[in-house]
Parts: structure tokens; sequence; C-alpha cells
């Protein structure tokens, strides 16, 4: 397959991971589950070209997935801090943000949203932010997918940082005058590594 074909697949691959949610394997609160890499996957596999046929990776791949539930209730403009962090609300977070982007320039919607979310940048094991981060890496791509399926994979990122959101205890102001390098020997290392990375403490 050539690069060319590879990035004409991506938006297909974005619409069929598009009927399933973010998480599978969990309850209905996306305990205990795995995250739905798929959509990240084939993000990378197109941008790097690597010779892979997506159509079959996806075909395996989403046996395990979960579909995504219904819409239950909308998200109004002036309520969304309510619905922060309500897992079952990410069909509506992902209505929410679909609309937000057809009205908006995207850059104007993540703008927005990105400093609203990023105290739960912990949403999904941090895998909220990571799929937002691959979308929008896509989005300004020199050879962007269409745009609809691209912002609705942006939509989705979105709705899940937003449904998943979770803020760590203790948070203080970032300060000090180390660099990430220096700073993270400091860190204080968790001695139980085992298990899913949320129900660690």
């Amino acid at each position: 397959m050539t690069h060319e074909s590879m990035i004409e697949a991506l938006p297909a691959a974005y619409e069929r991971l598009h009927a399933y949610g973010p998480e599978f394997g969990g309850d209905e609160e996306g305990n205990h589950g795995l995250t739905n890499h798929g959509p990240m996957a084939v993000e990378v596999m197109v941008r790097r070209g690597l010779d892979i046929d997506v159509d079959g990776w996806l075909d395996r791949y989403v046996r395990r997935l979960a579909e995504l539930p219904g819409t239950s209730a909308a998200i109004q403009p002036g309520e969304w801090r309510a619905a922060l962090g309500q897992a079952r609300r990410l069909p509506d977070w992902a209505a929410y943000f679909r609309h937000e982007l057809t009205e908006r320039p995207w850059q104007e919607v993540l703008a927005e949203w990105w400093p609203r979310l990023l105290p739960g940048i912990v949403a999904g094991s941090t895998h909220g932010v990571i799929r937002v981060s691959h979308a929008v890496r896509t989005l300004r791509g020199p050879a962007c997918a269409p745009a609809r399926q691209t912002l609705d994979e942006l939509a989705h990122g979105l709705a899940f940082w937003a449904a998943r959101y979770r803020e760590l205890a203790g948070m203080v102001a970032p300060g000090g005058a180390l660099t990430p390098r220096q700073a993270l020997p400091a860190v204080t290392r968790l001695k139980e590594q085992n298990g899913f990375i949320a129900h660690r403490s």
C-alpha cells in the first residue's frame, strides 16, 4: 500500500472506530477496563507510512471493543462543569464536541477547552489527552484527512478526556527552577507497579 493510499484509508478507519467507546472490558463507568488504542494506532500507521493493512488490522481489533452507547441528555453550554468526570455522559460529550466543531474552527474549540480539561489530565490514565494529541497532529498534517472524520476524532478525544476527567488531590501551582530532567529523579516511585494504572496509589 502506498503512502497516499494509506492517507486515504485514515478517514474510513476513524469512521469505523467511532462506533465504539474509548474503553472496553470494564463496567459502565469504565472501571477495570482497557483503553481503546485503535484511533491512535491507525494514525501512527498512516503517519509513519507503515506497511500494514489498516482494514485488516481493524477487522481483528474491533472484535474486542465495546459499542459506544447512545446519548442520554444534551450537555448545555452553561452546565458543562456538572458533566465533567461523568463516565456515562461520554456519548453526550461526543455529541457536544461534534456540534462545537461544526460551529467554530477546531483551533478555537481546542484553545477554549484544553485549559478547562488540563486539571483532569489523568483522565483514562492520560489517554484522553493522548488521543486529542493524535487527532490534532492529523489536523495539522500536510495531508489532512477529510474534515468530518478527523474533526469527529477530535470530538471523541475531547469527550473521553471530559467524561473521565479526574483531578489529583494535593495539586499545587507549578514552581521552582528545575528542568524536567533534574526534577524527575525526585518524584517518588510507586512500589507496586502491577495491575491497572488507575488503581495504583
